[in-house]
């Protein structure tokens, strides 16, 4: 879904679809997620100035790591 609105230019709504999903997969291990969300967090590289991405990758940190 995120991606999906990424693709729509509605970043700040990707971004928050995005952080719901963070916070849903705190504690749990799905590759598949952690996958998608790193995939998400790759498409966000046009945008790495903006301050909404910014907090993004700081709370994306502990679950995806540094690497993209």
């Amino acid at each position: 879904m995120a991606t999906a609105l990424l693709q729509q230019n509605e970043l700040e709504h990707a971004i928050e679809t995005a952080g719901q999903a963070l916070t849903q997969l705190s504690g749990v291990r799905s590759e598949r997620s952690v996958q998608a969300l790193r995939d998400f967090r790759s498409r966000l590289e046009p945008h790495r100035g903006e301050a909404v991405v910014r907090d993004f990758e700081r709370q994306a940190l502990p679950l995806l790591g540094a690497a993209a």
